[in-house]
């Protein structure tokens, strides 16, 4: 099962894709973003990979927190 984004692309998310979506697009755009947080916390990286894989990793999990955050404040 692939995620509806790929790791490189989450990078380059950011609030203002949010700007030009309604209600139903933001909605189905957070599901994307809930089913590839769920798959990259299945991907949690091994306690003894390099320090800078980690961090890697962290930084796109906040970044689909903020996301999602950002999505949850305009829907309501």
């Amino acid at each position: 099962m692939s995620m509806p984004f790929e790791p490189e692309e989450i990078d380059d998310l950011d609030e203002i894709l949010l700007d030009e979506m309604d209600q139903e697009e933001l909605a189905d755009f957070k599901e994307q973003l809930l089913e590839t947080l769920d798959q990259m916390m299945t991907l949690e990286p091994d306690p003894d990979m390099e320090e800078e894989e980690y961090y890697e990793w962290e930084d796109r999990v906040n970044i689909l927190h903020d996301m999602i955050d950002a999505i949850d404040s305009r829907m309501n």
